[in-house]
């Protein structure tokens, strides 16, 4: 009885730990859409396509430690070292209510 209390006390936060995690930072909040595997969130909160030339730009090999290499947000909310909402992030971490905006200025919702 003791060991499967102690085996209890210790598995169940690590599992909700993990599952918050998880949920948290790599769930995917939208269904799989058209489009590139990433999109730009803009200092206002909209979300956009990317150009050829961001997508060309996060396609180039970086060094770990290159200055100029992308920042990938993992949450729609994370702020830059700016304290800026934009960035790069995965088109399936932007929560379902944001319409993701093509190039040409018309929204794309697909919910």
């Amino acid at each position: 009885m003791t060991l499967i209390l102690l085996i209890l006390i210790t598995f169940i936060p690590a599992i909700c730990v993990g599952l918050y995690l998880y949920f948290g930072l790599f769930a995917p909040l939208r269904k799989k859409e058209a489009g590139t595997e990433f999109v730009y969130v803009e200092a206002d909160g909209s979300v956009r396509e990317l150009h050829q030339q961001e997508i060309d730009y996060l396609n180039a090999p970086f060094n770990y430690n290159d200055g100029a290499r992308p920042i990938l947000k993992k949450r729609y909310d994370e702020k830059n070292t700016d304290g800026k909402i934009s960035g790069f992030i995965l088109r399936q971490r932007v929560p379902r209510h944001i319409k993701i905006i093509n190039k040409s200025g018309t929204g794309i919702n697909l919910n």
